[in-house]
């Protein structure tokens, strides 16, 4: 149901040229009069003030989401590289178990592993190990 407000009268003063203003305007408006501008010039400066007191509440809210969302994604992050370190710990001690690694060079390794690795940009399946392990790249 629409409410409709009965219109009241106020007296205000207003310079000659702002008048003469509203008077060029007034066609390119959906206004049927000058009162209508103002009221509707005073309902859009209103809106515009609101707005600006929105901003600077919701500025600061939005931040702080951001900020929450991207501190969870760090601790998932970071419990992930956890979860995959003591993986890849258990793969090297039953590796280490399972063969003698006694008469490899632990420097030439990991100079081959940090090779393959920027090569690969990180993503290496087991076949392309087993490929680059024995010259096939």
């Amino acid at each position: 149901m629409i409410l409709i407000e009965k219109k009241k009268k106020f007296a205000y003063f207003q310079l000659p040229s702002q008048v003469e203003m509203m008077d060029k305007v007034l066609p390119l408006t959906n206004c049927t009069s000058r009162g209508d501008l103002v009221r509707t010039a005073v309902d859009f400066y209103i809106g515009y003030v609101l707005q600006t007191q929105n901003v600077d509440y919701l500025s600061p809210m939005i931040t702080s989401v951001i900020k929450n969302e991207i501190q969870q994604t760090e601790k998932g992050m970071c419990e992930m590289l956890f979860k995959m370190a003591v993986e890849l710990d258990k793969l090297n001690r039953l590796s280490a178990v399972s063969y003698n690694y006694s008469s490899i060079d632990w420097e030439k390794l990991n100079k081959v592993c940090c090779e393959d690795v920027a090569y690969s940009n990180g993503f290496i399946s087991l076949k392309e190990a087993n490929d680059l392990m024995y010259g096939k790249r």
